[in-house]
């Protein structure tokens, strides 16, 4: 059962493009893991807010992420404060406990893909209705950053 991550940050003044850059490097590292499906930042329309939406295979593959990133996961922490954590998964017992520590962290039921919309601003030609997909490292989005 794959672990969808939805995390709300807000990057502190002045940290804004120092944050975009680590960012990028994150997207490029993660991408080398077998383990991770997805790992997407999207911005909003407050240009310090970034939603950042990850997929893993499960919940060894969070872990694996975790410490394969570990010095870029350190580097961007200090670049934000996280104002929101969603964790839809079995994310067993330790990550659950971890979460529940903190204000800002949820555990929530495992999410299901039941249907894809249009993707044509990732240059993915729209796929609708697919469904019970799972993401994979061959069909997963690009890192983008939309100022």
């Amino acid at each position: 059962m794959t672990i969808v991550v939805r995390a709300e940050l807000r990057v502190r003044p002045g940290r804004r493009e120092e944050f975009v850059r680590a960012a990028a490097a994150l997207g490029v590292t993660a991408g080398e893991e077998a383990g991770t499906l997805r790992d997407d930042r999207y911005g909003c329309a407050d240009p310090h807010e970034f939603v950042v939406m990850e997929e893993y295979a499960d919940a060894d593959a969070a872990v694996a992420h975790n410490r394969h990133c570990a010095v870029l996961l350190r580097g961007i922490a200090e670049l934000v404060d996280m104002t929101a954590v969603h964790l839809h998964g079995e994310v067993g017992p330790d990550r659950e406990k971890c979460a529940m520590e903190r204000s800002f962290a949820h555990v929530q039921r495992p999410l299901r893909l039941v249907a894809y919309g249009h993707m044509r601003r990732h240059g993915i030609a729209g796929r609708a209705s697919v469904v019970n997909e799972t993401l994979t490292p061959a069909n997963r989005l690009p890192f983008i950053d939309h100022p």
